[in-house]
């Protein structure tokens, strides 16, 4: 039976139109073992109606559904094994329905994770970061993205990357046409910018031209006069090649270059320099091209997953380390060697690794990943009792975290000195702020902080303001955080019938108080398995105030007892503790960090099918000393990151 599973998950993930609802032996088996069992002990609760936990069991009908909610259907194995499903006066399975119904669910999952599968495809708009860095790195000028552009969403693991919340309306596309112009305008009023693109107005005397863009990129050369097409090619085709980040078909370059001409021959009666309106012109319409503006990938048309081209797997190395386009040193590997042999790959990765734009990835990654981008933008403390939080000190704050960020990855340090280490990146004024002394200047360095309880990310003044409500700490908010974005274990939701927390209920809760309001609230058993996993985590960090600063007593003036026994029986006082027990829970971490790269990297979200390849990079993280170059590695080398499905298979998958 074990081989028939896989044979026919098989079939069924690339062969079963969504709207056929065609039965196999599988789906039949299925549901023919599943459903007598689900009805006996499960959908009295778990039914359309009721939907307890958010489950209808009657929708899975066909084996991709179970395969798409693989994670909650290996959560309901691990409850039936350990008789927590059904629950306490229920009638319990009989141990031959455990039996089939575990082995069913595990065979079906072992199977469909035995197949390598790239994921979903996701087309997708570059997004307004991506945007401004390309508009830099192409062209040269400094674009705020934000002053045209609605502010992205976020979507899968967090981030703003992700393809499902980068799509464009028609307001959108108007804006982009707005911008290519502002764009245009702005390179043709630098001079420097201007002659970077078109060297030298359009006249019979001799100038200087791009030559073709494979043989060497933006070399010129002196040449004498030439027909005005043949000057626009030698300039448009490079830039156009450059912003599609692929080679263009005769039919493209003919289309853009008739393009051309009709501007050029109906301006050239008005004006002196048609030319240079007739490439300026062309330089809009290609900023708003498709191509540009999505981040397109060939489709083939098979069932089978297959390896995306050289350029494609450029374009996604670059945008994954740089959020830009590739340059030119990147397309000329794509285009002379295989970007997929792994000793190309990775020398190219390292290359880009130690770039200064890797530090976009920083800048991108780290605080979206922590969740405290809004905070940063945006900051919740009330200056009447935090005066001394100022813009200056909150940009600071994000400095901080983005170039520890970057150290870590720059230096190949070990990625758990993000949650445990002595030192912080700091400038005078953030110190000041912490109450370090010592440091002078606005540059930031290293520096030794272990002394005040900080180092690593749980000392940061931008993770401890996002954590914490605008007048006083938040135990529950900062426990939340920890479980959520560093080990990736998030708490369950409360149940709906339970009474609100009285420390949401009043924020004026002098903070005194809060440890026994929390403890009264843990008394209820609805209450106490969420909370005794999150206060105590916050608990130990009650001696950073709201904006981040060290305390050793409350306002009131009593003195802050920061010590708490973890869900675990651990006992742990104060923060330096709280470091050190989670860089021991650091399968946790790696699982979850590897989670989250693998969701940035890919722009998408992460489902069930993707659980080896996070395994696989976790596994890359705990046989590697959590040596971050090594993860980056084995991330762009991975199945996913290097393959794609065809459309048709996309089609074809049951949801």
């Amino acid at each position: 039976m074990h081989k028939i599973y896989r044979i026919l998950v098989g079939f069924l993930l690339i062969g079963t139109a969504i709207n056929v609802k065609a039965d196999t032996e599988l789906d039949r088996h299925w549901r023919k073992v599943s459903f007598p069992i689900f009805r006996k002990h499960c959908t009295s609760c778990h039914n359309a109606a009721d939907k307890k936990g958010g489950l209808d069991l009657d929708v899975f009908y066909y084996v991709p559904s179970v395969i798409s909610r693989g994670d909650m259907f290996q959560h309901l194995v691990e409850m039936v094994e350990n008789n927590e499903m059904p629950p306490a006066g229920k009638p319990p399975m009989s141990s031959q329905e455990k039996t089939d119904i575990i082995n069913l669910i595990n065979g079906i999952l072992a199977d469909a994770l035995s197949m390598p599968d790239p994921g979903p495809n996701v087309v997708r708009r570059l997004s307004n970061r991506e945007y401004s860095y390309t508009v830099k790195d192409l062209v040269g000028v400094d674009f705020n993205a934000l002053e045209f552009f609605p502010k992205d969403g976020s979507g899968g693991e967090g981030f703003d990357n992700q393809g499902r919340s980068l799509y464009i309306t028609p307001l959108i596309m108007e804006r982009y046409y707005m911008a290519a112009d502002s764009i245009v305008r702005q390179a043709q009023g630098n001079p420097h910018v201007w002659k970077q693109l078109v060297p030298k107005n359009y006249s019979p005397s001799v100038f200087r031209r791009l030559t073709n863009w494979v043989q060497g990129f933006w070399r010129t050369e002196d040449i004498t006069w030439q027909k005005p097409q043949t000057r626009a090619e030698e300039i448009l085709i490079p830039f156009a090649t450059k912003t599609y980040r692929r080679f263009l078909s005769q039919e493209e370059k003919a289309e853009l270059l008739d393009f051309f001409s009709k501007i050029y021959f109906s301006e050239l009666w008005k004006e002196n320099n048609g030319f240079n309106t007739a490439i300026a012109t062309s330089l809009k319409r290609i900023l708003v091209s498709p191509t540009f503006l999505y981040r397109t990938e060939i489709n083939a048309p098979i069932h089978e997953p297959y390896a995306i081209s050289n350029t494609e797997l450029a374009t996604r190395l670059s945008y994954f380390l740089w959020s830009s386009m590739p340059d030119d040193s990147l397309l000329k590997v794509s285009y002379y060697e295989d970007l997929h042999d792994p000793v190309v790959l990775n020398r190219e990765t390292r290359r880009m690794l130690h770039d200064s734009k890797f530090s976009r990835f920083s800048e991108s990654f780290a605080p979206q990943w922590l969740g405290v981008e809004e905070t940063l933008i945006k900051p919740l403390a009330d200056k009447k009792l935090f005066p001394e939080f100022t813009d200056t000190v909150r940009e600071a704050m994000r400095t901080e975290l983005v170039d520890y960020f970057s150290y870590v990855f720059s230096e190949r340090k070990d990625l758990l000195e993000l949650l445990n280490s002595d030192y912080s990146l700091l400038n005078e004024p953030l110190a000041k702020f912490y109450g370090i002394s010592g440091v002078e200047g606005e540059e930031f360095r290293p520096v030794t902080v272990a002394d005040q309880g900080r180092g690593g990310i749980l000392g940061m003044g931008a993770v401890l303001t996002a954590t914490s409500l605008p007048n006083r700490t938040s135990p529950v908010l900062r426990g939340k955080w920890v479980l959520e974005q560093v080990l990736g274990t998030p708490a369950p939701p409360p149940p709906p019938d339970v009474p609100q927390l009285e420390e949401a209920k009043d924020p004026e809760n002098d903070e005194l108080d809060l440890r026994r309001v929390l403890e009264k609230h843990r008394e209820s058993p609805a209450c106490a398995g969420c909370h005794n996993k999150m206060d105590p985590l916050g608990f130990v960090m009650e001696n950073f105030d709201a904006v981040g600063r060290w305390r050793d007593a409350y306002r009131g003036s009593a003195n802050i007892d920061p010590t708490a026994v973890m869900e675990d029986g651990s006992k742990v006082d104060g923060p330096v503790q709280l470091r050190e027990y989670l860089a021991g829970e650091k399968e946790k971490f790696a699982k979850n960090f590897s989670r989250k790269l693998m969701s940035y990297a890919l722009g998408r979200g992460i489902s069930f099918l993707d659980t080896k390849v996070i395994n696989d990079l976790s596994e890359t993280l705990l046989q590697n000393d959590f040596d971050s170059e090594k993860l980056m590695l084995a991330m762009v080398n991975s199945y996913p990151f290097r393959y794609r499905r065809s459309d048709m298979t996309d089609l074809y998958i049951k949801k």
